[in-house]
């Protein structure tokens, strides 16, 4: 058996905010306190313990099982879901590589649905996979509707699961699971900057197109990566309001970031690392025990930069299937797909290789 790096259970960041949503609040049914945000310090640490069935190659999504205290890291490496103990020993995995029943192309988040489910969402199909919880058996999949997926983590309701999920077709920010009948809904929108972005063909609102969400009473929270503002809906998916976020003690993001950004290499950022240390980005939403809801907008530091910018890549790439019905970018190299209204991969002369690295602070 082998050790893998530690997985940090606090971190260290540079801005944060707090919200209380619902009775108490003001007449708008929301306040916000504490503007220069709250001092974050790591806590613990837990060593996962790996071996030839659980290796984590690139965890990328992280959830505590709220009936053991088990950790639950996704993996878009193995495209796999392993679980382990508090003491970081392998539990069990969900999932494995594949299009069909219980298999994933993709995976980013995971979400503990009740005692005896363990429920993911795959892109590209687009699918929700049922798993029992305790043995890892895939129960059912159905499909979801063509969605990009958030950060951020899934809530759970009473009847429903309430993910990020954004379309831009539909114009949506959010999806609604009703797991009685496995129908879906897509919910919300999408802020303006994000709809300039694409409506330039810029890379802007797929490289700062993640979402986090929180779910809170008759409001949904809606964060967005390159966004300096949490948007308030109500159940139905309409825009309550947009709630700014002072810039204290971090960068923010700037009135020209969508722009810089979307000019890619024709503007003034040369390289990744002037990409993503222009501004701060948000992180998920965490629900407080004394019933607040927390977040995280944090600076970034790149510490290697590994050559030709991966966003100005998949920017090139991606700006093909934003303005043709067929892609036609990279036929050449055989990555593409060209079936109508898919979005390409990377050329494989851009082999996939370990990004760089980076860290808040």
């Amino acid at each position: 058996m082998r050790d893998a790096g530690r997985l940090r259970l606090g971190v260290l960041c540079s801005g944060g905010a707090l919200f209380n949503v619902g009775c108490g609040a003001g007449s708008d049914g929301v306040t916000m306190s504490n503007h220069a945000g709250v001092a974050l310090v790591p806590l613990d640490s837990v060593l996962l313990a790996e071996n030839d069935t659980s290796y984590v190659g690139r965890p990328i999504r992280m959830i505590v099982d709220p009936l053991d205290g088990s950790l639950y890291v996704t993996d878009p490496f193995s495209r796999r879901i392993y679980r382990f103990g508090r003491d970081g020993s392998p539990v069990r995995g969900y999932g494995r590589p594949g299009r069909g029943p219980g298999e994933f192309n993709s995976i980013f988040g995971v979400v503990v649905v009740d005692d005896s489910t363990v429920a993911a969402p795959s892109v590209d199909p687009s699918a929700m996979h049922l798993f029992d919880r305790r043995t890892g058996q895939v129960r059912r999949s159905f499909p979801l509707p063509s969605i990009v997926l958030g950060t951020g983590q899934a809530v759970v309701g009473r009847d429903t699961v309430w993910l990020p999920a954004r379309s831009f077709e539909e114009n949506s920010s959010f999806l609604v699971w009703h797991r009685a009948s496995d129908s879906t809904r897509l919910l919300g929108s999408i802020p303006a900057e994000y709809e300039r972005s694409r409506e330039a063909g810029g890379m802007f609102h797929i490289v700062r197109g993640s979402t986090t969400l929180a779910h809170a009473g008759q409001s949904v929270l809606v964060g967005w990566a390159g966004s300096d503002a949490v948007e308030r809906f109500d159940l139905s998916g309409r825009r309550i309001e947009r709630i700014e976020i002072p810039r204290v003690r971090r960068r923010g993001v700037p009135p020209y970031a969508q722009e810089w950004i979307d000019r890619g290499r024709r503007g003034p950022l040369r390289s990744f690392t002037q990409m993503a240390e222009l501004h701060s980005e948000m992180r998920p939403f965490v629900r407080l025990s004394n019933g607040l809801f927390a977040f995280t907008h944090h600076d970034l530091r790149i510490l290697e930069d590994h050559g030709p910018s991966p966003a100005t890549i998949f920017g090139a790439v991606l700006r093909g299937a934003l303005r043709r019905r067929r892609l036609r970018v990279c036929r050449r190299v055989g990555a593409c797909r060209t079936r109508s209204g898919s979005q390409g991969g990377v050329p494989r002369r851009y082999a996939v290789r370990a990004g760089p690295a980076d860290r808040g602070r």
